[in-house]
């Protein structure tokens, strides 16, 4: 009986096996029969451009291709990948980061559900920032989500396939998906250089005023100097400041859960505040437990968006509230007025 039991389960597993590498085929299959930019047609379909700004700059010292890159970059761990990094950034100058301006291009990790607030994000990114690309990162991608399949289509995103980790360095464990993101945006901005967003982190004007930076970042509740916010973070490729940050990573522990991506930056910038720019409303990033106290959920009131570049918005806050595309024809609040901008071509903020 045991032995019977034991075939029935080997046999229900290979079954439930099989019916999930089906389930995968037929979301590859259906994103590259639509033109989807996808890990398998990527490199057929897509002929990459050079940023219009950086046509005069050398690819190797001011951007690179995060599309062409990524079949090497899957292969490294997280000691190897450092090593990359170093040896890339070693020989850089003062001249080469006074020489060239940020890429104009995005770079967005999101995670494994992405709903219709993700897709006003991609929607906004392309209105406001014009992006030459917008590159998504990440090990898997939400196939199964029509909002991502819709920006993928309208918007041309770049898929490009992220290294697989569990463990970082000293054989440090990763539990949070979180925590792996906050790797691999640091890794994407100091190999390739642009604009980082979290999928609820929303420009809101334009980030030319930052391009010459070698490295910008927000305040974390400025007026309680908890840290800075990973969350909006534009640089230049190989940024000193990003570089120290990401090499303390190396010392990383997994219970403490903003320590690395937020209370760390600001401890090495009040130690040495050179090659960053920290800003504090331009770079709206302040998180409180009271919803009704956060930014982009507040009466929208003019004046108080005037210095605004971008907003981190804590979307997840909101739990279980739901938006979509006539909801936020009434939404009274101020994300309820940005999406009416982004979407209905209604008043800026």
């Amino acid at each position: 009986m045991k032995g019977d039991r034991r075939k029935q389960f080997f046999i229900f597993v290979i079954l439930v096996s099989l019916i999930l590498v089906i389930y995968n085929l037929e979301h590859i299959q259906t994103v590259a029969s639509d033109g989807a930019h996808n890990i398998f047609t990527t490199k057929t379909k897509h002929q990459y451009t050079i940023p219009p700004d950086l046509e005069q700059y050398p690819e190797s010292k001011c951007y690179s291709n995060p599309v062409a890159d990524q079949f090497d970059s899957v292969k490294l761990d997280s000691v190897q990948t450092l090593q990359h990094i170093e040896d890339m950034c070693s020989g850089y100058t003062d001249q080469d980061f006074a020489s060239c301006p940020v890429p104009n291009v995005v770079h967005l990790i999101p995670g494994k559900s992405f709903k219709f607030h993700h897709y006003l994000n991609i929607v906004a990114i392309k209105k406001i920032i014009k992006p030459e690309h917008i590159y998504v990162h990440g090990e898997i991608f939400p196939f199964d989500s029509q909002f991502f399949m819709k920006a993928v289509q309208e918007f041309n995103l770049e898929l490009v396939v992220s290294r697989t980790f569990s463990t970082i360095y000293r054989n440090i464990t990763l539990f949070h998906g979180e925590h792996k993101a906050d790797i691999l945006r640091m890794e994407a901005l100091l190999k390739y250089g642009g604009i980082y967003l979290d999928m609820d982190a929303y420009p809101i004007k334009s980030f030319k005023r930052f391009m010459n930076d070698e490295f910008s970042i927000g305040y974390q509740n400025q007026e309680e100097e908890y840290g800075l916010n990973n969350g909006i973070m534009i640089g230049k490729k190989c940024s000193r400041f990003l570089l120290r940050w990401f090499r303390q990573y190396k010392y990383f522990n997994p219970d403490h859960w903003d320590e690395h991506s937020v209370t760390l930056p600001l401890k090495l910038y009040h130690k040495d505040p050179s090659y960053v720019k920290a800003y504090g409303k331009e770079l709206l990033s302040w998180w409180y437990q009271d919803v009704n106290k956060l930014p982009m959920f507040k009466p929208y009131i003019p004046e108080e968006w005037a210095d605004v570049y971008a907003v981190h918005s804590f979307y997840r806050s909101l739990k279980d509230t739901v938006v979509d595309f006539d909801t936020v024809k009434t939404i009274g609040n101020s994300f309820g007025h940005y999406a009416r901008y982004v979407l209905y071509d209604g008043p800026p903020m």
